[in-house]
């Protein structure tokens, strides 16, 4: 289901930028990434998903908007980009999550998780409490 979407954002070289993927999308950005269907697929797994709220202290360390690439996660999020933690990959690797969308990896999670735990980077804590912790397909590209 979620992989026949038809991608749109075309992306070269290694991982990507934020403005490179607002500035390659051609029609209106809406924060999803389209990934290119002939993209080398790196990975596919299930994996354990939760999500966090940006902008909380309770959830974050002491600069909750920052997040591990350097970047106003905050502002991203308003602007509708999706985007996750994990910390086993390369911050601007490609992640597509069943039922989710395709994002960003922007930042990373506390030490104790590994490579098969992932982290939406939400703004709406009711929305991320409810979706709680869920096994979801992941795949990984290389871009």
């Amino acid at each position: 289901m979620w992989k026949a979407i038809v991608f749109i954002v075309l992306f070269f070289g290694g991982a990507i930028s934020t403005q490179d993927a607002i500035a390659e999308n051609t029609t209106e950005y809406h924060g999803r990434l389209y990934c290119s269907e002939y993209k080398q697929i790196v990975a596919e797994f299930n994996a354990n998903v939760s999500a966090y709220t940006l902008g909380r202290y309770e959830e974050t360390d002491d600069s909750p908007c920052i997040g591990a690439s350097g970047e106003n996660m905050c502002e991203l999020a308003q602007k509708g980009l999706l985007m996750f933690a994990n910390n086993y990959y390369k911050i601007g690797t490609i992640v597509c999550i069943e039922t989710v969308g395709c994002g960003i990896l922007k930042d990373r999670m506390n030490e104790r998780y590994g490579k098969k735990d992932f982290d939406i980077a939400g703004i709406n804590y009711k929305d991320n409490k409810s979706f709680g912790r869920q096994e979801l397909s992941i795949t990984i590209y290389k871009w």
